[in-house]
């Protein structure tokens, strides 16, 4: 059973995930209808990489965004439902999603708006005491 105030603390942590999903569908909706935009910013960058490659990488970029929308929506349902270990894999998914997107940063793989979405979507570290 959880106090009033855990539950306070799961429907915030819970909505972090959702805005964090929204940040993350938002950023792979913008590669894709920016993406000559985006496939021009990384030829410049990388002139002797390959285009053909660098178009599939691009392109692959809304298949992770649904896998971790359905990760979201099952973890989402165990917070409400008090599960500690859902807790405890929020906390992990927040520190993998965080170093992800530094490495997003720091490869500069992507146009500075597209890492500001990137890293405006990366998932917070809950503060809160678990359920």
């Amino acid at each position: 059973m959880m106090t009033p105030q855990q539950r306070r603390a799961v429907r915030v942590v819970v909505g972090l995930l959702v805005a964090g999903l929204a940040l993350g569908v938002a950023s792979a909706a913008l590669t894709l209808v920016l993406h000559g935009n985006v496939l021009a910013y990384q030829r410049h960058r990388h002139p002797d990489a390959d285009p053909a490659a660098l178009a599939r990488t691009l392109w692959t970029r809304p298949i992770p965004i649904l896998v971790v929308a359905g990760l979201y929506w099952w973890v989402a349902r165990r917070l409400l439902a008090g599960a500690y270990r859902a807790y405890r894999r929020v906390r992990i998914v927040s520190v993998l999603g965080f170093v992800a997107v530094g490495w997003l940063f720091v490869s500069g793989g992507y146009p500075w708006w597209l890492r500001v979405v990137q890293g405006s979507s990366s998932p917070s570290s809950p503060r809160s005491s678990p359920p």
